[in-house]
């Protein structure tokens, strides 16, 4: 909202009933609804037109092939078009606030002058009038009102060009940057290349207006968040998380600034795709883990499971309020022996854990008794995995050195970290997560019995009571439990 103090020269809704940036903003924020809904059924257009292919045989398939995809294209037109007349509003909106506020500091000028000359002796004594004086501080002022209406002629002018020519991916890339076009519209003007730069400018804004949106919920009060929580808001916004989403997530959950303070002081380490991991310190408590690890997944607004390749076993789980409660629930499940327990008895033993983007921790190193529960590719116990990497020279860096590299890692001859390449990190702990679904679901007694009844026909030589069996191997097809996990996500 622009400042409006009162005085002779006249704002821009005093001309037009009213108007203001705000409110000419406000008319044209609902293209951006509709223009996605556009998006979607351009896309839904195009799956039919590609159904109907697929269908078809002969002649009739080579000439749907070869005909105009009209539906498709004459949606994809209209939604760039409504988003770019949208743009091409904002801008002019903000060319009203310009004016309105060059307005504003002409007639506090005004006032200025008229509230010292009230007080000149001469004026108080009547020898001058002190109308006269107004007339003069009016008709001073009048050139630089005269060239605010002329930057204001010469924008609009500017914008209905824009209008009339139609847009050019220059113009696009600029609105984009500048805030005035959603960063999915983009997906309307197939020769438009954003560059990093481009999204990172868009982002600024993005985030900015969620914290707008939050302020107005009553999600958000005080100064602007920094930290953790300002790294959430960026992580959603550049993973194309919805204000909306991000909304539902603050108030469904509660989450608030001081959420992720559990997070402040521990080591973080980003993966090669630039998600944060946290390396947890050995005296924390059962209880923080389990926060740390849940504002962990908060945090990273992603998992990127869905960026594997095309043989990754399941489709990816959008981010949302749900699956956020469906890691606390499972956590709830496994927290007696998980958090109440085995952290300390990792960390007492040994071993190191940090949290994942995933929702679950992630650990390795420890001495003898710790080396009974992890075996081969690795041992997934509740909410813990622990990588089959015992008692390495530095099992803090070891930790840090799997992270980094963003693949599985196993144990090489000498016990060391052996990084495999050919599984992603990803897509190893979202095999490991459903793991930790069945732990939930079958409770501690109930799937050991369970897994170990599925193995018995596995080659067991050199088992202990709890190992899992050894990745790259077809052995995991008749597992029930490993092929629910998803068999070439845990590099069966």
């Amino acid at each position: 909202m622009v400042a409006r103090t009162p005085g002779p020269f006249a704002y821009y809704g005093d001309t037009y009933a009213g108007v203001t940036g705000d409110s000419i903003r406000a008319a044209v924020d609902p293209v951006d609804t509709h223009a996605s809904q556009l998006g979607v059924l351009a896309e839904d257009l195009k799956g039919d037109e590609k159904q109907i292919l697929e269908s078809t045989e002969g002649d009739i398939t080579t000439d749907i092939a070869a005909s105009p995809h009209v539906p498709y294209e004459v949606a994809i037109r209209l939604g760039g078009k409504a988003q770019f007349a949208a743009a091409c509003t904002r801008e002019f909106a903000g060319d009203v606030d310009t004016f309105d506020a060059a307005v504003n500091e002409i007639n506090e000028s005004y006032r200025s002058s008229v509230f010292a000359a009230q007080h000149d002796p001469d004026v108080r004594s009547g020898d001058i009038k002190l109308a006269d004086l107004q007339s003069g501080f009016k008709a001073n002022l009048q050139p630089r009102y005269a060239k605010a209406e002329e930057a204001l002629d010469t924008a609009a002018d500017e914008v209905a060009a824009k209008l009339k020519t139609g847009p050019t991916d220059e113009e696009v890339r600029q609105f984009i940057r500048q805030g005035l076009m959603p960063l999915a519209a983009a997906s309307f003007f197939p020769t438009l290349v954003l560059t990093e730069s481009d999204k990172q400018a868009a982002y600024v804004f993005i985030v900015k207006d969620t914290i707008a949106r939050l302020r107005e919920e009553g999600l958000l009060t005080g100064p602007d968040p920094g930290g953790y929580y300002l790294k959430w808001l960026q992580n959603a916004t550049a993973r194309g998380v919805s204000i909306d989403d991000i909304v539902e997530i603050a108030r469904e959950h509660d989450i608030r600034p001081d959420d992720f303070e559990v997070l402040d002081g521990l080591e973080e380490v980003k993966d090669r795709d630039g998600k944060s991991f946290f390396i947890l310190p050995t005296d924390i408590s059962g209880d923080d883990a389990r926060k740390a690890v849940l504002m962990t997944y908060i945090l990273n607004a992603g998992t990127d499971y869905g960026t594997a390749d095309s043989s990754r076993d399941f489709a990816e789980t959008p981010y949302s309020s749900d699956e956020i409660q469906r890691i606390k629930d499972r956590q709830g499940e496994n927290d007696w022996f998980s958090y109440g327990q085995d952290v300390g008895f990792v960390n007492g033993n040994g071993g190191r854990l940090a949290t994942t983007p995933n929702g679950m921790l992630m650990g390795l190193g420890g001495n003898g008794l710790q080396d009974v529960y992890s075996s081969n590719g690795g041992t997934t116990f509740g909410d813990i995995f622990m990588l089959n990497i015992d008692d390495p020279d530095d099992s803090h860096e070891a930790l840090r050195s799997v992270i980094q590299s963003g693949l599985a890692n196993y144990a090489d001859s000498d016990g060391e970290p052996y990084s495999d390449s050919s599984l992603d990190l990803d897509r190893l702990l979202h095999h490991e997560e459903r793991h930790s679904q069945q732990w939930a679901r079958e409770g501690y007694a109930g799937f050991i019995a369970s897994y170990l009844n599925e193995s018995v026909d596995w080659d067991m030589k050199g088992w202990g009571p709890f190992q899992a069996p050894i990745p790259h191997t077809a052995e995991g097809k008749d597992n029930a439990y490993e092929s629910d996990a998803g068999l070439t996500d845990g590099g069966y």
